[in-house]
């Protein structure tokens, strides 16, 4: 196999994607004292993103191809030179303080407001560099096609590549892959909401309940125009329905036409809150501490799977294929989680000091899908089908296929066993798992720091010098017992983090004629597969510092 990226030019010199972004913002602020002890924050920010142009990015082989419709471009006609038109954003907000009682015992506080945020700018070079004008990448696959002499001379490879020599116009006419933007294209968008209550307790202690709300006004998003709609839903009994692409490409050459596209309707759009619960100790005769507990919870269309437009879209995992993504959770908000830490310092005599200090995370330790080995959608992603979970009722009925000497009915009454051996699973079933939906158990972190200092005086304003060594224990408790430390590993592991204990063998048939399904359950590795997750190794760390102080 062989690959080479090369300059659209006569030298073959490499190209770089490049565009000019500029925005333009006005903030405005006032600050109010409604009364001695309630104070009143309100602003507003005006922005305009003016998006870059790229008329040098005229690609005529795009232009004369037909792809999907959009609401904002129903005749399917896209090029490579269009961005958004320059909008104004008008983004309030306000926030307050309250000292209920005037001593600072008792303090409500919080906020609301508009805030906007940016498009990932490497899809926009996306549209610039994977428009097959400034460059071109060429591929060679053995025995099919002929390797050229590999050797340290670059032209000469590209020589042979180019035997009746290189044409910007036809490298332009053989593009499989290009990014355009919609030209409704928005700014991502959210409302975000706190309030909070912080009371200080007998002993210096303060304690305080926050909670956070955010709702997604406007999110970007990407859609493979190059796909034909898929066939009209078959109804298959004691599986969901499912669209099934079917009907290929409108263009069998630019298979791969992402378009970066907002998502404004409020139904679709995502979520995140979370509620925390903290109580801190301010330092007394050297001891200091903290202790919170969150509880968090969202809902978003990208999880932020991939940096280009390519593996963003196909490595998103979804119910029903990438053009039709849902809402789930994220893999990133993790819904339990505490952290404490606690420290003591001390100085004794002139010329020493110690200072311990322990700190404490425990909480989720991830989140997990559960895919089928194949992609059962036909739509050129990757392999990130959420799996069907069936009711009790729907799994008699299921069709398994031997797998070597892995009987069909060893397999179902397996698949049983491992829906019973998650609370998720089991109490969700008779329908497509959502994204990111199971949460493995708690993992527990201990790391504890030691620092012995040692002062020295010197000169006539005796200049203090510290002499510092220290010991931090990362993951401590797994040094006093390896079984404190261990993780959680999902089972029938892809690599990235996903279970695939199905598969389903006849996907085409399934959704586009009604045929029956025919499953196929997984072992993990040679055992056979009764749970979703497995217990992890685990490990620590000792680092030794030294540190001059002067």
């Amino acid at each position: 196999q062989f690959a080479i990226t090369h300059g659209n030019n006569a030298t073959f010199a490499q190209e770089y994607p490049r565009f000019t972004f500029d925005q333009f913002s006005f903030y405005l602020q006032d600050q109010m004292s409604l009364s001695d002890n309630f104070k009143l924050t309100a602003g507003v920010r005006f922005e305009v993103p003016v998006y870059p142009s790229l008329d040098f990015n005229h690609n005529q082989r795009v232009e004369q191809a037909t792809s999907a419709p959009t609401e904002s471009n129903p005749t399917g006609k896209y090029n490579t030179t269009n961005t958004p038109a320059a909008r104004l954003s008008f983004s309030p907000r306000i926030g307050f303080n309250w000292d209920v009682l005037g001593d600072r015992r008792l303090v409500v506080r919080g906020g609301t407001g508009v805030f906007v945020g940016r498009i990932p700018f490497v899809w926009i070079v996306g549209q610039s560099g994977d428009a097959g004008v400034l460059q071109t990448t060429v591929t060679r696959v053995a025995p099919e096609d002929l390797i050229p002499t590999i050797g340290t001379d670059r032209t000469a490879i590209l020589n042979q590549i180019y035997p009746n020599g290189f044409s910007a116009v036809t490298a332009g006419q053989n593009l499989t892959s290009i990014t355009l933007m919609d030209p409704n294209l928005r700014n991502p968008t959210s409302w975000k909401s706190s309030l909070a209550v912080d009371v200080q307790l007998p002993g210096g202690f303060l304690a305080s309940l926050e909670g956070i709300y955010k709702k997604d006004l406007s999110v970007t998003t990407l859609t493979n125009i190059g796909l034909k709609a898929p066939t009209s839903l078959v109804e298959v009994p004691d599986v969901a329905a499912r669209p099934y692409y079917a009907n290929g490409y409108y263009d069998s050459q630019i298979t791969d036409a992402y378009l970066i596209n907002s998502v404004n309707d409020f139904a679709k759009t995502g979520y995140y809150y979370s509620l925390t619960a903290k109580l801190e100790k301010s330092y007394w005769k050297g001891f200091a501490g903290s202790i919170a507990y969150t509880y968090s919870d969202a809902r978003v269309i990208n999880d932020g799977v991939g940096d280009q437009p390519g593996s963003a879209w196909k490595g998103l995992v979804s119910q029903r294929g990438t053009n039709n993504v849902e809402l789930g959770a994220p893999s990133y908000v993790l819904p339990h989680r505490i952290v404490a830490n606690a420290s003591y310092s001390v100085d004794y005599g002139k010329f020493f000091g110690t200072t311990v200090a322990v700190a404490y995370y425990g909480g989720t330790a991830s989140r997990t899908n559960l895919d089928y080995v194949n992609n059962i959608f036909g739509d050129g992603a990757y392999q990130y089908s959420l799996i069907d979970v069936p009711t009790e009722a729907q799994l008699k009925n299921w069709t398994f296929k031997d797998n070597g000497d892995y009987t069909a009915d060893q397999q179902k009454a397996d698949f049983e066993q491992y829906i019973q051996s998650n609370k998720y699973l089991s109490s969700h079933r008779g329908g497509i798992l959502m994204r990111n939906a199971l949460t493995s158990g708690w993992r527990h972190s201990i790391d504890v720091k030691v620092n012995q200092n040692f002062y020295f005086y010197t000169g006539q304003n005796h200049h203090k010098h510290t002499l510092q060594l220290g010991v931090d224990f990362n993951d401590f408790h797994t040094l006093l017992n390896p079984a404190w430390g261990r993780g959680w590993s999902v089972n029938t592991n892809d690599g990235y983090g996903n279970g695939k204990p199905l598969n389903l063998t006849n996907p085409a048939a399934v959704y586009t004629t009604g045929a029956k399904p025919v499953f196929q359950f997984q072992k993990n590795g040679t055992e056979r597969l009764t749970s979703v997750y497995s217990r992890s190794g685990s490990s620590w760390q000792m680092i030794f510092s030294v540190r001059y102080i002067f």
